[in-house]
């Protein structure tokens, strides 16, 4: 198989994977604390960056302050996600806070770089959690080339 139909092989693989990737992320645990993301499965191209929003709704019955780490083990390290904050101010019930997240993709990440990673949110003062994940997936990118050999090329001959 030639090069370029393994890449478009491999270009319909991600495509359809993609399509069947759940357009909401999974979530758990509590039903106090309601997790959403405005874009759940983020695909970037190598060397760029998305923000993400992460909307934390109290479900409760009582003002809270809420943690919130990131489980990036499973994922390659040609991704770097940070969150603006890792903690929130007070959240009255039936309110909701959102926390910023920047997801940057290295240069030169593969398409099998593609992968998730877990956000855990904790009430600062209790033991109640609730857990989303989130999709990143690298989007193949398809430099073009242009290689010119002159020697005894159709270019030589022409100046003969």
């Amino acid at each position: 198989m030639s090069r370029s139909a393994s890449k478009a092989m491999l270009f319909v693989i991600l495509m359809v994977s993609a399509s069947v990737t759940p357009m909401v992320g999974s979530a758990s645990a509590s039903d106090t604390i309601l997790l959403s993301l405005d874009n759940p499965h983020v695909v970037l191209q190598g060397g760029d960056s998305a923000n993400v929003t992460l909307n934390i709704e109290n479900n409760g019955t009582s003002i809270e302050h809420y943690n919130i780490t990131l489980d990036t083990d499973d994922l390659s390290d040609a991704w770097t996600i940070n969150l603006v904050n890792n903690t929130t101010g007070e959240v009255i019930p039936t309110q909701s806070t959102n926390v910023d997240l920047v997801i940057v993709l290295a240069i030169d990440a593969l398409p099998s770089d593609s992968g998730s990673f877990v956000i855990n949110v904790t009430e600062q003062d209790g033991d109640l959690y609730s857990t989303m994940t989130a999709y990143v997936t690298v989007e193949p990118s398809y430099a073009s080339s242009l290689s010119f050999n002159s020697a005894n090329g159709p270019f030589q001959q022409m100046l003969a």
